[in-house]
């Protein structure tokens, strides 16, 4: 899936002030990347683990971990 905007999961931490910027993000799951590029644009220090797309990723102690469901 490409997306054009943020997850919706983000959008509403951003919007709720828990992901902002300097903010460390996990997103365990994170497919193509698109919610980590999202987040690094706007300040937060995102890193992100797939599967798939990107098994070999480094897995980041973070202040806050997403996950696909």
């Amino acid at each position: 899936m490409h997306r054009s905007r943020c997850s919706r999961p983000i959008a509403i931490a951003m919007a709720d002030g828990i992901i902002r910027e300097g903010t460390t993000v996990f997103d365990y799951g994170c497919g193509r990347g698109g919610d980590v590029t999202y987040l690094k644009k706007r300040g937060a220090e995102a890193h992100g683990w797939d599967p798939h797309y990107s098994p070999k990723a480094t897995l980041k102690k973070s202040a806050i971990v997403a996950r696909a469901s």
